[in-house]
């Protein structure tokens, strides 16, 4: 790389957003039921089952009304031999009983029945539930007891959030339903401390170098070696029951080294020369940094107002009017997701000087920058993302700049409010000029008192920025 700075832009591409497309079957036929071309007068009592139908938001077309789910079946039935166990439970009532269609997905322990009529629903479940010996459920080939039951049924607890739902899914202490819902009402935002944001970033820098290599080798052997051993150890024994099944099928002998006490040997993790400040290359996220209000609705950062040209034009302003925080643009790290704005990488034991040199420079022009930082929840905005790598022998520093469309985004209001091609070029131009005019600045840095600071020697203090591009994303 030559002293002066190479700017190149990547070739833009624009890409039109597409809808998933539905295809539909030329008669408009559901879950094998044939569309009806109109409509005929209905009886009183078809009148309230449809009515019920409604208030319980099922849809009559898919014949929930006439399927049952058994439940104890084995797993990895043949789809022959599927038919075989249900005509097993209905002989003798072929008469009463017709099973129309049936479902029984290969990893799961229950298969789901559709009969000829609603009538018969009752019929087939008091059969599989108490028409074993004594009165007892039926049971499976290897004498586990069958359990039937209506289809709806279980269709309405779950949406009730009754027992016969999703079994898998966890509620919290206070009834509520799960993780599915916590992300729909996520916990209130709030300012991180120093220590908060170095335990999400960087979460092994309270324990010595020592200390972490030990983790991170236990974490090696319980998370990688044994889970691949696991896994293999899995698959034969599904290959050996499957050819218990299948007389035709020939059993393959586990692997030797699988079968050995330790079948992944792992060498020691080997030391970084460098503990601290080791980084060479950093991606910070564009976005908002969140700072309390005063009294006057002022922000307060390291008592520096922040003067935006986004404030200037009164959409930063609106947007704070009745939010907590005073946002600013900026440029760092999520450490509360996009919802918690971004953290300075300065007070991180593991990010180089020189980062967070370049990371001033960037806040500096995203906070005087007429164009907002792109907004992933909305849409909206330019700036994405910014990609520094740094070489320390040659005491060059490369700038990727990774942006949204001049134009606006996805979510791009009408009327040209999101367009920035007016002010794109000249914006180029001035963060050009601001990351190459001089050396990288030393930063000011917020280090824990366990850091040991690497010696200013070894990384230099010419460090400039030679290489900058800008792609649109």
């Amino acid at each position: 790389m030559s002293e002066e700075a190479v700017v190149q832009i990547a070739p833009s591409s624009e890409t039109a957003d597409t809808a998933p497309t539905v295809a539909l079957g030329p008669d408009g036929s559901q879950d094998g039921v044939p569309a009806t071309g109109g409509s005929s007068p209905k009886p009183d009592a078809a009148d309230d089952a449809a009515s019920v139908n409604d208030l319980m938001g099922i849809n009559p077309m898919d014949q929930v009304s006439r399927k049952i789910v058994v439940r104890g079946v084995r797993k990895f039935i043949k789809p022959k031999n599927v038919d075989k166990m249900v005509s097993s439970w209905i002989s003798g009532h072929e008469a009463t009983i017709k099973v129309v269609k049936s479902k029984k997905p290969p990893k799961d322990n229950w298969i789901k029945l559709t009969l000829a009529d609603e009538s018969m629903v009752d019929k087939l479940i008091d059969l599989i539930n108490k028409g074993g010996e004594n009165g007892n459920p039926m049971k499976n080939d290897k004498g586990q007891p069958l359990f039937a039951k209506r289809a709806d049924e279980m269709l309405r607890n779950d949406r009730a959030g009754g027992d016969d739902g999703d079994r898998k899914r966890k509620s919290n202490g206070d009834g509520g339903d799960t993780a599915k819902r916590s992300r729909h009402n996520p916990p209130p935002v709030r300012i991180l401390s120093k220590d908060e944001v170095r335990d999400k970033i960087t979460p092994l820098w309270r324990l010595s170098y020592k200390d972490q290599l030990d983790k991170k080798a236990r974490e090696m052997v319980n998370k990688s070696a044994m889970k691949i051993v696991k896994e293999i150890k899995g698959k034969f024994r599904t290959i050996e029951k499957e050819a218990r099944r299948d007389p035709n099928r020939s059993k393959i002998e586990v692997y030797d080294w699988v079968k050995a006490k330790r079948p992944v040997e792992m060498d020691a993790p080997t030391p970084s020369p460098r503990q601290f400040e080791y980084r060479n290359k950093c991606e910070f996220t564009c976005g908002f940094s969140l700072s309390p209000k005063n009294g006057s609705g002022v922000e307060k950062d390291d008592g520096k107002v922040a003067a935006t040209g986004i404030e200037a034009e009164g959409e930063l302003k609106d947007a704070n009017a009745n939010e907590e925080f005073v946002k600013t643009p900026a440029c760092g790290f999520l450490a509360q997701g996009w919802s918690g704005g971004v953290y300075m990488p300065h007070i991180l034991p593991n990010i180089p000087d020189w980062a967070c040199g370049l990371s001033d420079i960037l806040n500096d022009f995203l906070k005087s920058s007429p164009i907002p930082p792109y907004d992933s929840k909305v849409h909206r905005g330019l700036w994405r993302v910014f990609t520094l790598r740094c070489s320390i022998r040659t005491k060059e520093a490369l700038v990727i700049v990774l942006h949204a469309p001049a134009k606006g985004g996805a979510g791009a209001r009408d009327g040209g409010l999101d367009d920035y091609t007016g002010t794109f070029e000249s914006e180029k131009k001035r963060l050009v000029e601001m990351l190459t005019k001089e050396a990288i600045p030393v930063p000011t840095r917020d280090l824990p008192e366990s850091h040991v600071s690497e010696p200013r020697a070894r990384d230099g203090t010419d460090i400039r920025v030679t290489s900058i591009f800008f792609q649109e994303f």
